[in-house]
């Protein structure tokens, strides 16, 4: 199994049996905000703040391509904020960022495939469903969900106070968790009613466990919680 490690224009992969660094990847000349690993940990693809979105071959550690809207398509194109390979078998590279979009790669031959416009804010985070079907991103205080094949805007959900700095769904797909504004909300993503809103201040990140049961949140201060999917306050 490997990990990474990122930060300001480097990244480095470990080996987590042995805890001995595999690769130091350089090639971004700005800080790396996201890594996500593709299907088999073989591939890894860095988001950045040099506007660019770079992939790599685990085996060799060398860099596959860098992954750049064109200038004329988004003149505006800027931080990468997030990525994330499409389940369940990584053909496909989400990306999102500051230029309000999020775009869709083909991750063998690094073509360009959709680009999903209509938040009116910096996109700070996206995730797929476990099936690859649909695609949950995140804009200021709204939270859209789209047809991941053809890019069509399936629901806008709306509730947050402020703005909203993650999204995750359930393994089943059938609940999507978002923190921000000081609440953590559960939402169905069917008829895109909110569930469930409690108070979670200070949290940036949100995950489902994979039987669905608990989900953990944490923040850029080191604050974890644990909660029951079906409790109103955490569990530990």
């Amino acid at each position: 199994m490997r990990i990474t490690d990122f930060g300001l224009a480097r990244r480095s992969v470990w080996e987590t049996a042995s805890g001995n660094e595999l690769f130091t990847l350089k090639g971004h000349t700005s800080g790396v905000y996201t890594v996500a690993f593709g299907e088999y940990g073989r591939t890894l693809a860095t988001a950045s703040g040099d506007k660019t979105t770079k992939l790599w071959d685990l085996e060799s550690g060398q860099k596959l391509t860098t992954l750049q809207a064109k200038k004329e398509d988004s003149p505006v194109f800027d931080f990468m904020t997030t990525v994330m390979f499409a389940p369940p078998n990584s053909r496909r590279i989400a990306v999102a960022g500051y230029d309000k979009t999020v775009r869709i790669w083909d991750a063998a031959t690094f073509d360009p495939l959709l680009t999903f416009r209509g938040h009116g804010d910096r996109v700070y985070s996206l995730c797929y469903s476990a099936d690859g079907a649909r695609i949950a991103s995140a804009a200021g205080k709204l939270i859209k969900i789209w047809n991941a094949e053809t890019g069509a805007e399936a629901m806008t959900l709306k509730g947050h106070s402020g703005l909203v700095y993650d999204v995750c769904f359930s393994p089943n797909g059938r609940r999507l968790a978002s923190t921000g504004g000081g609440a953590l909300k559960i939402w169905d993503t069917a008829s895109g009613l909110e569930v469930l809103s409690l108070p979670c201040r200070g949290q940036d990140s949100v995950r489902f466990s994979p039987d669905t049961r608990s989900i953990a949140t944490i923040g850029v201060r080191g604050r974890l919680q644990l909660w029951e999917s079906a409790a109103s306050r955490p569990s530990n």
